[in-house]
């Protein structure tokens, strides 16, 4: 048995990155920075997109990370579960806040924005140019 991801197709693939632009320009014209290296070391924080092109999971993906010097100054306290450092609260507090800002300002956008939609992605903003009656068949109410 061939255990092996598919990726949506052509036209979907097009759909989905335009929907990444879309957001780019929304954020960028708003201020947000892009964290473009959010994979590397020593980042300053920012905007992070993640364009998914494979079945069952594809679309567009937003999260916000503070820099990385911040995470670590935390994660020694985290890691022993010391939630209630004002510093990891206060981490933690400035991810939601953001999250909560990106979300209106796509919205406003045109875009639609549903949070919990992927548990790999338990943070991350799912994103699209459709509401999610749309994407299962049915009619935009």
């Amino acid at each position: 048995m061939n255990y092996q991801p598919r990726r949506v197709g052509q036209v979907e693939q097009q759909r989905i990155r335009a929907v990444a632009v879309r957001v780019e320009e929304a954020l960028r014209e708003a201020g947000l920075p892009m964290n473009e290296n959010h994979q590397g070391l020593d980042y300053q924080g920012g905007v992070e997109i993640e364009v998914d092109l494979f079945d069952g999971v594809s679309g567009v993906y937003v999260d916000w990370s503070v820099s990385s010097g911040w995470y670590e100054e935390v994660r020694p306290r985290a890691l022993l579960g010391d939630a209630g450092d004002p510093r990891f609260r206060q981490l933690n507090l400035a991810e939601s806040a953001m999250r909560l800002a990106i979300a209106s300002i796509l919205e406003a956008s045109g875009l639609c924005v549903e949070s919990d939609r992927d548990d790999m992605r338990p943070l991350a903003l799912f994103v699209s140019d459709r509401n999610r009656s749309e994407e299962e068949g049915g009619e935009e109410k």
